[in-house]
């Protein structure tokens, strides 16, 4: 392998890095008809592709090499000199040459290098769908938040995710659950893990067009030179629609950016600094008034009063944690309104705002 690099490839490694986050990571050097880098994630679990594209970088040699990922990128960063030269000699021995200095790493020879030089696993398979890049990254975001973080139930760590006709998801933990799109959540959506979605969004650009497809246990969404597979888990998600309440006795529509201040102002008296303490939060709801208030015996209370229009009287406890999540990750309305409604002091309460993100969330029982 033999290349004339510009500083293109440290764009590339910077996505890398945020896609295989571990410190022992490796990185492939593929020079073929053109210069790409492959790296793999945690458990080989996310894997990803990324184009070296600018007007300096050219293949004098086909062939790869494989270097650590984090030292090369370090040392790339501090090259006095472009464009660099880069070299791999039969052992897989990689040169990193400029005039006056040189980097050189010894051959690497592991199962991940193994992985990474395989080029029957770095194909896009499956149909290719064409997605929006932001909408793509509202729908996870919206979800993933709520995802468990239980390994001992891993079908709970993962978002489960529909490409077609239009992007929709789906995460929960047990407690809660966050819907993007509810409708369009098909009954065999792709069960994809919710760390490793937001890994790939964060190596992707933030918006525009993408690829995406899913083959066997994969799905690979391509953009602007980076392709990320990501391997999904196996197993049915759980079929949400019986946990939720069909209808609901009440409901009140509120200013989001006061819900959500009033909620942090909760969770501050609700979550004691003592290990184990955790006052909830009681929404008390009629009289075009929705009062928000904790008692806390270790931190203190608090009591406030936000103006809402709706149907109905409730009282009902929440966790605080839990409430102010639900009412960060869903948009408001075109008035900047959410919409809380809740079935009965002991049932699933929702949250809504503008049509897209819904959250569903289990009260906690009454003292």
């Amino acid at each position: 392998m033999k290349v004339r690099a510009g500083m293109g490839i440290l764009a590339a490694l910077s996505a890398a890095v945020k896609l295989a986050q571990a410190p022992e990571a490796l990185v492939a050097l593929v020079a073929e008809e053109g210069l790409s880098l492959r790296v793999v994630g945690e458990d080989w679990v996310l894997r990803g592709q990324l184009e070296v594209a600018d007007e300096e970088t050219e293949v004098l040699e086909n062939g790869a090499a494989v270097a650590p990922l984090r030292v090369l990128h370090a040392a790339l960063r501090r090259a006095p000199a472009w464009p660099v030269e880069l070299s791999a000699d039969d052992e897989g021995r990689l040169k990193v040459w400029w005039p006056g200095g040189e980097y050189a790493f010894p051959g690497q020879v592991s199962e991940q290098g193994d992985l990474l030089l395989d080029s029957g696993r770095w194909t896009n398979a499956g149909e290719e769908r064409e997605v929006d890049l932001a909408e793509l990254a509202a729908a996870v975001r919206s979800v993933a938040w709520c995802a468990s973080d239980d390994l001992s139930r891993p079908i709970l760590t993962a978002v489960a995710l529909t490409l077609a006709p239009e992007v929709a998801a789906v995460a929960t933990d047990g407690f809660r659950v966050a819907y993007f799109r509810k409708a369009g959540v098909g009954s065999s959506p792709l069960v994809v893990p919710a760390k490793d979605l937001m890994r790939a969004l964060a190596a992707l650009p933030r918006s525009g067009a993408a690829k995406t497809g899913n083959s066997g246990d994969e799905i690979w969404i391509g953009a602007a030179g980076v392709t990320v597979w990501i391997r999904c888990l196996e197993g049915a998600y759980p079929d949400l629609a019986a946990a939720l309440p069909p209808s609901f006795a009440a409901s009140v529509r509120v200013a989001r950016a006061a819900a959500v201040q009033a909620a942090a102002r909760a969770e501050l008296f609700g979550v004691s600094p003592l290990a184990g303490e955790r006052a909830p939060v009681r929404l008390r709801w009629g009289g075009e008034k929705l009062e928000v208030s904790v008692e806390s015996a270790l931190v203190g209370t608090m009591a406030e009063s936000l103006a809402g229009e709706g149907a109905g009287e409730m009282e009902i406890l929440f966790n605080p944690v839990f409430l102010l999540q639900a009412l960060r990750a869903v948009e408001p309305d075109s008035e900047g309104r959410l919409k809380l409604e809740f079935s009965s002091p002991l049932g699933a309460a929702r949250v809504s705002g503008n049509g897209k993100a819904e959250v569903y969330l289990m009260p906690m029982r009454m003292p």
